[in-house]
């Protein structure tokens, strides 16, 4: 019995649990997802690049944009790391795949975290110090926050290291010698995770509070005032912009002003509303938790759903900031042109491939020419025969006549007129046919 009793228990250990919804997750997390992910990848470093090359945007205020490209490379990076590479596991009955993913993971994911804490802080600060300029008379408040942007930046790494450093020690990978395959290996919570009293204060009331809900509401709220505000102002612009034009000209400074700090606070907007859209999810699920965790539970596929759903919610809005900077800033739109453009002649001088096509089109179109040029010197060298060849019939013929005419004067009698006319007209011919014969030859 004993022994029965354990080789039941060995066999139930062992049994595979595949993910459910396979095939959509393959569609939704393998194509879209990893499809929005390298694109977002991409998009990031070229606006890190060009914030940090570009000597006009470095005397703007784009520092909290900056560093937010940078931690958006690391969304990128890991969601393919963490989401993709487990559903391609699953769906090719890799395994060399689904053991590499279980050996990065812990650090991978902890990343992730880390990078997606510190880009909530960020995307907070820009939208508070917004908030103080448009809607706030505090402007000593306003001016210590912008003198001290580096240090708000540094804090906002630090803290979401310390929220979120934890969670590499909450998560393990545990493995099952008596099974082989895909049900040798899994990921489980430590013991702290599953502490009771660390999972509530800690989790929820420390990190979920000022990661999750704090910088979801405070966003909420300064994006509604600032709109309120944009608004309200809205209705005077014109009356504003008339005076002006009239008192300072159509050139005056503080128009210029306002116009970017408009669009600055425009483009501000979008990417809160679009942080705000795409953790809703996220909020939504963590309250549920908290309130009710074990119906949640009970809508298993839902909630793997939803996280799904929410993930890819978090690297769609990070892949929109470029379209959103590139529309509403026009300077921003020019820097991102030029670099895309230095890129290109830089992959045309590098890349052998770009090289060798361009130097046989140079060959193509030099051929080409030498091949038209002596067409162009026969051409002219017949026109000048042919003039020699005219010119010298002509003077024959000149010729000719001068002597006939000198011989009728001198020697010419009346006898012999019809003679001499018939010997000139046959001169004449003559001289015509050679002319006839010289040009033919």
């Amino acid at each position: 019995m004993a022994e029965n009793g354990s080789y039941e228990i060995d066999d139930n250990l062992c049994i595979e649990h595949p993910p459910i919804f396979l095939e959509f997750k393959m569609v939704l997390v393998g194509c879209i997802g990893t499809t929005i992910a390298l694109i977002s990848f991409i998009e990031n470093i070229l606006v890190f690049y060009t914030f940090v090359h570009s000597k006009v945007l470095q005397r703007r205020n784009l520092l909290y944009l900056t560093c937010l490209s940078l931690c958006d490379i690391f969304v990128g990076v890991s969601y393919i790391g963490i989401m993709s590479m487990q559903v391609y596991a699953d769906y090719f009955r890799c395994f060399t795949l689904f053991e590499l993913w279980h050996e990065y993971l812990r650090v991978v994911f902890t990343v992730s975290h880390i990078t997606l804490s510190t880009a909530s802080f960020l995307i907070m600060a820009a939208a508070i110090e917004r908030y103080l300029q448009v809607c706030s008379s505090r402007i000593s408040l306003l001016g210590y926050v912008c003198r001290h942007r580096t240090g708000i930046v540094v804090g906002a790494f630090l803290l979401g290291l310390l929220l979120r450093g934890t969670v590499f020690f909450e998560i393990q990978i545990y493995h099952v010698d008596e099974c082989e395959g895909f049900a040798s290996m899994g990921v489980e919570l430590t013991a702290l995770a599953r502490n009771r009293y660390f999972d509530g204060i800690w989790r929820f009331w420390t990190r979920k509070i000022t990661t999750v809900f704090l910088p979801f509401f405070v966003l909420a709220y300064c994006n509604a005032a600032i709109v309120y505000n944009l608004q309200k102002s809205e209705r005077n612009r014109m009356v504003r912009r008339l005076i002006l034009n009239v008192t300072l000209g159509p050139n005056a400074e503080p128009l210029r002003l306002k116009s970017r700090l408009k669009t600055a606070t425009r483009m501000l907007i979008m990417v809160v509303t679009c942080y705000l859209c795409a953790n809703i999810i996220d909020v939504f699920i963590a309250a549920w938790e908290h309130i009710d965790g074990e119906s949640l539970m009970q809508f298993g596929e839902f909630y793997t759903l939803a996280t799904d759903v929410a993930s890819l919610l978090s690297v769609l809005a990070a892949s929109l900031r470029l379209p959103i900077y590139v529309i509403n800033d026009a300077v921003i739109r020019k820097e991102v042109a030029n670099v895309i453009c230095s890129l290109i002649s830089r992959l045309k001088t590098y890349c052998p491939l770009t090289a060798i096509l361009s130097q046989s089109k140079k060959k193509q179109v030099n051929f080409s020419t030498r091949a038209e040029t002596p067409k162009a010197h026969l051409i002219d060298e017949r026109i000048t025969l042919t003039d020699r060849e005219g010119r010298s019939g002509i003077g024959k013929l000149i010729l000719a006549r001068a002597s006939i005419e000198s011989n009728r004067r001198h020697y010419l009698t009346p006898s012999a007129s019809f003679i001499t006319t018939q010997q000139s007209k046959h001169t004449v011919e003559d001289d015509d046919n050679i002319l006839v014969t010289y040009a033919n030859d």
